[in-house]
């Protein structure tokens, strides 16, 4: 189980290094800001609108973070052959594939997480308390 901490943390250090990361983060940002310019738009649901429009923007930048740096990181293993020096190892193919995911699971937690708080933090200037409700919907549930 210790190799396949390794390769999740190199892994996370990795994506986290990832250029695509930080133009997702960035358009990430941008639908919070605009979900505040939107939550202007309607005088009695200001709240919910921007924090709705908030969650998309999260999800959004979620999932096509785990669909481009996803299906980029065996092949990028690929391209440099370092996955041909990992596997020479005494490391099953099963380690290495779950260390990979582990890995990117690991940059998505961070990147919702990281996320919410910037979302919270507007809500909460904004008047909003922050509930159960609002945790159950930032993880989709």
């Amino acid at each position: 189980m210790r190799v396949v901490w390794i390769i999740a943390l190199n892994t996370f250090r990795e994506i986290i290094r990832d250029r695509i990361l930080y133009g997702l983060v960035v358009f990430a940002l941008l639908l919070i800001g605009l979900s505040l310019a939107l939550g202007q738009l309607s005088f009695a649901e200001q709240i919910r609108i921007s924090a709705n429009f908030g969650f998309t923007g999260i999800h959004l930048s979620a999932v096509m973070l785990s669909i481009f740096a996803g299906g980029s990181l065996v092949a990028k293993e690929i391209d440099k052959k370092t996955i041909l020096t990992l596997l020479a190892r005494p490391i099953s193919r099963f380690q290495f594939m779950l260390g990979k995911s582990l890995g990117l699971t690991l940059v998505v937690v961070s990147v919702v997480t990281g996320l919410a708080l910037v979302l919270a933090f507007i809500l909460m200037n904004m008047g909003f308390k922050l509930n159960e409700g609002f945790f159950l919907g930032l993880f989709g549930i």
